[in-house]
């Protein structure tokens, strides 16, 4: 019963973390303190509700902002905060993706 109710609560988390990165996306194209604000204030929510998968998306929002404001240094500290989320959910694809997007930081600079 306590398995299927973590389910239950996960997809409710889930649901807003989408609405978050739904909010991020819209925002983006008009005013990237808008959609800093929307992931940061998901991130919390990720945060306080145990999600890592929602902590993972919104730091990569923000890293990918960071990347686009030249703020190259931040947005690879955020990108490996966002690998080791990764490494502990064991997505190895995601991972793979991340360090392909570190290696562009680092082309950039």
């Amino acid at each position: 019963m306590l398995f299927f109710s973590l389910i239950a609560i996960n997809g409710i988390v889930a649901d807003k973390i989408a609405a978050y990165k739904r909010a991020i996306e819209k925002a983006k194209n008009t005013a990237n303190d808008s959609s800093n604000y929307f992931a940061e204030k998901g991130l919390l929510y990720s945060i306080n509700n145990h999600y890592p998968q929602g902590q993972a998306d919104m730091l990569m929002a923000l890293a990918i902002t960071d990347k686009d404001q030249g703020r190259y240094e931040q947005a690879k500290i955020r990108a490996l905060i966002v690998i080791d989320l990764y490494r502990h959910m064991h997505n190895l694809k995601s991972i793979a993706a991340l360090e392909n997007f570190v290696g562009s930081i680092e082309a950039a600079r």
